[in-house]
Order: C-alpha cells, then sequence, then structure tokens
C-alpha cells in the first residue's frame, strides 16, 4: 500500500478503523475467557471445601489408628 498517494485524512481513518476493530475483538474475546477464568475460580473454589473435607478425615482416621494397639503376634499352635 503507497501511503504517498492517500491523503492524510484517509490514512488516519483508516487507522482507526483497524484500531476500532483490534479493540472490539480483544474486549470479545477479554469476556470470553474472563467466563471461563471465572468458572474455573468457581470450581476452585467449591474443591477447595472437599479437599478440606477429605483432609480432615484422613487426619482423623491417622490419629485414630495411632492410637490403636499393635496386634500381638499369633501363637504357635501345639
Amino acid at each position: 500500500l503507497d501511503c504517498d498517494s492517500y491523503p492524510d485524512g484517509e490514512i488516519r481513518r483508516r487507522v482507526k478503523a483497524i484500531y476500532a476493530d483490534f479493540c472490539g475483538e480483544f474486549r470479545r474475546l477479554d469476556k470470553k475467557y474472563e467466563k471461563i477464568e471465572d468458572k474455573l475460580f468457581r470450581w476452585a473454589k467449591n474443591a477447595t471445601g472437599v479437599g478440606i473435607l477429605a483432609l480432615a478425615l484422613t487426619a482423623d482416621v491417622t490419629t485414630v489408628v495411632a492410637l490403636l494397639e499393635a496386634p500381638r503376634p499369633a501363637l504357635p499352635s501345639s
């Protein structure tokens, strides 16, 4: 494209149109990925509660097992 043959106003208009198209596309993609990001954060927050519960149950089971007596060896049968 030879810019010398176009007046300055025409070049500015075309550059503004390109910039406006870019901004519009960027906003559209930003909104799309923002929705994905929100879903991911919501999933992570919901999974955190389940993870905390699982860790708490594991800690409780470990504590109970630690309190149990070790099994006695079997007596030899005669």
